[in-house]
């Protein structure tokens, strides 16, 4: 079927229109860095010896294929904690998604195929602390009510069996402590850990803390099984229907012979250490017990609890934590929670995972598609070590370790090679891309610098700067590359708050934003003034893309709002966020097709949001991560901005949206006919076109037409009909200066040059 001039134009913008639509206002995030997301991990299943899954407190569900020597992310569900994984066989699991933010409509995640496809529902787990799935159809539940409910029917009636007693505390009647845990023995009953942990805490009662529970009728009905120390009980696990083992403060391990209802101390420590606990039991036999605590030391047994040794090998942390161990065979096992180990030895001997390095980035930088670096270290602002990506993120190593000096506040990379960095008090220089460092003069009282930003290679700025014995915030700025530096007092107001970023938008305005306010200076950081102290900003998150267009955002008790300005700051609009939480880090990517600004945003526990200028809200991006993103890093090529986040936990993501608004740098030779792209793209009220007329053998000038067409091919204006000689040129064209009123839409412009002819499309925005 053939099709006319009309249609194939019509067919083609469509096409542009819809291409343009997705990756502006589509484009998803992809995790880069750490190369397997094995850190938060709250619990593992494993169907058989190579297939397993595990569930983390970031919302992902993980697969791994080989035996969990690798893992990938089969689905994600953003902000939602999933705390424990279940199969009732090899095609029916349940997950555990307990409330996690206001607005959750997700507590139950299930599959019926094995794990390959993930559904979520929600049938009131949203309570829950524990569950027990005994069948496709039945569910037990411990409340945080104190509470054991059952569901078997397809309603969401839960049918409360169990209830623990309630004391007053200040008005307001609490229950005792909670469910802990449920096991089902292999003979069919099942045991659930109690602990009346709140009521001995508040000396409502002083012994029977720990207590067994017991249904020989699939959580129908329940009895005391036992209940008999004044000690916190936290897990427990059985080999058969009469041996097991609990555990709990203190890493204190008790063991029974009977089923449950008798137990004796089989393990204790010398120095009785009440910051920590005995985390999760796993047995694999009668004889053979293993248990890590909440500082991640492995305890085990091989001979019933005769004796006990204890693992060097995995975590040993100082501060208390959330860990869990589970294993597949007697050979094959994971201790999991701040990070992944496995071991393949019984538990003898364990090793991570995934052994990439995991700073906690507070800044980073992408001089091209590759090359990046950043800082990072155990602080949430600075870091003790300089980082190198030569592959876009996916891998990075450590260059630079400023430890025991003190650490990195800031750094700024002029290019591959030639960069700066802040330490505390001092300014250091390299020339190798950052393996060597020296030390740079800068002013002798110098006591603290924030950070350094080179706007070209003689200009540059060291910002919010201290002098020992001088409690206002200065700035320096060097005019000759750095080799001496001149002091700025920003304010004669003293002890103003911090600010991550400098923003400069042109040679007159310099921005930067605080708790104090927006501040602009016009004569490169020599003096500034508050342009308006009521928008408040916090760390890096704002951003200005000219010397009128700002986005703030803005710092207040509910940390909900997003400000911006068209004006340069005199007026503020208002977008919401999709929900409160603190920002760290802000970029303007640009226009899109629409000609609306596009705005990223970065912050605390994993939220990335995305903005546009004219919508009342902005929108939530998956970023597989509730760890906090602290920097934002853009590189721009041609119509492309590739995006950077990193964060805590050494997290990386990248992304990669379409602009319309970047400017053509293309250098061209003239030897050949070119029709640039008219800039700005969206345009309102005028946009330039530019061309070049080569050099040609037959003529010294060539005869020249630019003409504009409408959707339907109807001329519109010509711009240009005349002969030109070899050169380039541009000219303006104005929809609003024509003779007849241009209503928005696709427009077409071509250049016919002697025998070259050349169309181009271009958005008319009103």
């Amino acid at each position: 079927i053939g099709l006319n001039a009309e249609m194939k134009v019509k067919i083609d913008i469509i096409i542009y229109i819809f291409c343009l639509g997705i990756s502006s206002t589509f484009a998803q995030w992809e995790l880069r860095y750490p190369p397997q997301p094995t850190v938060g991990i709250n619990d593992i299943y494993f169907l058989n010896q190579s297939n397993g899954f595990a569930v983390n407190s970031s919302g992902s569900i993980l697969k791994t294929v080989d035996g969990g020597n690798h893992w990938s992310i089969v689905k994600h569900l953003q902000r939602d904690n999933l705390t424990e994984i279940k199969f009732v066989d090899n095609q029916n699991g349940f997950i555990l998604s307990p409330h996690s933010f206001i607005g959750d409509s997700k507590d139950f995640v299930f599959t019926t195929d094995g794990g390959n496809e993930w559904q979520t529902s929600y049938i009131g787990l949203s309570d829950a602390l524990t569950f027990l799935p005994l069948s496709n159809s039945e569910i037990i539940k411990s409340g945080d009510q104190g509470t054991i409910a059952k569901l078997d029917n397809f309603y969401g009636l839960w049918s409360e069996k169990y209830r623990m007693s309630v004391f007053i505390d200040w008005d307001i009647y609490a229950p005792f402590g909670d469910i802990k845990q449920f096991e089902k023995l292999n003979s069919g009953r099942i045991l659930a850990l109690g602990s009346s942990w709140r009521a001995f805490q508040y000396n409502v009662i002083s012994d029977s803390v720990a207590f067994l529970l017991f249904s020989d009728d699939d959580g129908s009905s329940w009895d005391t099984l036992w209940c008999d120390l004044p000690k916190i009980l936290t897990t427990f696990s059985f080999a058969n229907n009469k041996i097991g083992w609990i555990g709990g403060k203190g890493n204190e391990i008790y063991k029974t012979t009977d089923g449950g209802i008798s137990w004796h101390l089989n393990y204790s420590e010398l120095l009785d250490d009440q910051s920590t606990s005995i985390s999760k039991i796993s047995v694999l036999d009668s004889l053979k017990m293993l248990a890590v605590t909440t500082k991640g030391k492995i305890i085990s047994t091989s001979n019933g609890g005769s004796s006990w040794e204890l693992s060097a090998d995995a975590a040993d942390a100082y501060y208390e934590s959330f860990y869990n161990i589970y294993f597949v065979n007697d050979q094959k096992g994971f201790v999991f929670g701040p990070d992944l180990w496995t071991t393949t030895t019984g538990g003898s001997s364990w090793s991570k995972v995934d052994t990439s390095i995991k700073p906690t980035f507070s800044k980073i930088q992408f001089i091209n598609t590759k090359l990046g670096f950043g800082i990072g270290g155990g602080q949430l602002y600075g870091g003790s070590s300089f980082y190198k990506t030569s592959n876009g993120g996916f891998n990075w190593e450590r260059l630079y370790d400023g430890n025991p000096d003190g650490s990195f506040q800031g750094f700024f990379m002029s290019d591959s090679l030639k960069g700066w960095l802040t330490k505390y008090d001092s300014l250091l220089k390299t020339t190798d891309g950052g393996s060597h460092w020296s030390s740079v003069y800068v002013d002798t009282l110098l006591e603290f610098m924030r950070g350094v930003e080179f706007f070209n290679d003689q200009l540059g700025v060291l910002f919010e700067a201290r002098q020992r014995f001088n409690d206002y915030t200065l700035n320096y700025l060097t005019t000759d590359g750095g080799n001496t530096w001149q002091k700025y007092q920003m304010s004669d107001q003293k002890f103003l708050t911090s600010f991550l970023k400098i923003k400069r938008t042109d040679p007159s305005h310099i921005w930067v934003v605080n708790q104090q306010g927006v501040w602009l200076s016009r004569d490169t950081v020599k003096t500034w003034e508050n342009v308006n102290p009521d928008i408040w900003g916090w760390a890096a998150a704002f951003d200005f893309s000219d010397s009128l267009n700002g986005w703030v955002a803005h710092l207040d008790g509910q940390q909900n709002k997003i400000k911006f300005t068209s004006d340069g700051g005199i007026t503020w609009h208002t977008i919401m966020k999709p929900y409160m939480v603190q920002s760290q880090d802000l970029v303007i990517d640009g226009r899109d097709y629409f000609g609306r600004l596009q705005v990223t945003v970065a912050g605390l526990y994993g939220s990335l949001f995305r903005f546009s200028e004219d919508t009342d809200y902005g929108y939530e991006q998956t970023s597989y991560t509730n760890n906090w993103f602290n920097s934002i890093a853009v590189y721009r090529e041609g119509n492309f901005l590739h995006k950077w986040v990193a964060g805590t936990g050494g997290t990386v993501l990248y992304n990669r949206d379409y602009l319309t608004d970047v400017e053509e740098d293309k250098t061209v030779t003239l030897t050949d006919y070119h029709l640039a792209q008219n800039y700005p793209n969206p345009f309102n009220p005028s946009t330039t076109i530019k061309y070049s007329i080569p050099n040609t053998s037959t003529a010294s000038v060539v005869a020249v037409k630019l003409i504009i067409y409408d959707l339907l091919g109807n001329e519109i204006n010509t711009l240009v009909n005349e002969d030109q000689p070899t050169g380039s040129y541009e000219v303006e064209f104005d929809p609003l200066s024509e003779s007849r009123q241009l209503t928005s839409g696709v427009y077409f412009y071509r250049l016919r040059a002697g025998k070259f002819t050349e169309t181009k499309k271009m958005l008319f925005l009103k």
